[in-house]
């Protein structure tokens, strides 16, 4: 079962994923006002993706 961090979240629980880079993105997809793209930061988060493309799409290495 898969438990998404919720909006405001301390960020040391990010520190989990690979990379700085990949936390801050997480982050602000966690603060965001879109319900979608927190649920998009809980898959990131789960999964430890890495491999993030910024025209919108979202996949694993």
């Amino acid at each position: 079962m898969n438990k998404y961090p919720r909006a405001g979240q301390e960020y040391k629980e990010l520190n989990k994923c690979k990379s700085k880079l990949d936390a801050s993105i997480i982050a602000r997809l966690l603060n965001s006002d879109n319900p979608k793209d927190r649920v998009i930061a809980g898959q990131l988060y789960d999964n430890n993706i890495a491999k993030i493309e910024f025209a919108g799409k979202y996949e694993a290495k």
